[in-house]
């Protein structure tokens, strides 16, 4: 078993996904704690929208997830040297 480890991204979010559960998604199949400290997404649904979120959960999940993330052609910027 690996140890938990603690990352901080940034997301870009495309609008064609505003409606789907991507953040909760790294809950519940990547077993992560998810905290988003930082957002921005506007209710017009014409833009994309950001967020800064806090994760911590196993560094195979978390690289697994961010994979799930680069896929869905979400922008991932890592904030702290990984």
């Amino acid at each position: 078993m690996s140890d938990t480890i603690n990352r901080t991204i940034h997301l870009c979010i495309p609008k064609k996904y505003q409606q789907e559960p991507i953040i909760s998604k790294l809950t519940s199949e990547y077993h992560l704690n998810v905290n988003i400290s930082a957002a921005l997404l506007g209710t017009d649904s014409y833009s994309s929208g950001w967020f800064e979120i806090h994760l911590e959960g196993e560094e195979p999940s978390i690289q697994a997830a961010i994979a799930y993330l680069t896929d869905l052609k979400v922008v991932v910027q890592k904030i702290e040297a990984w």
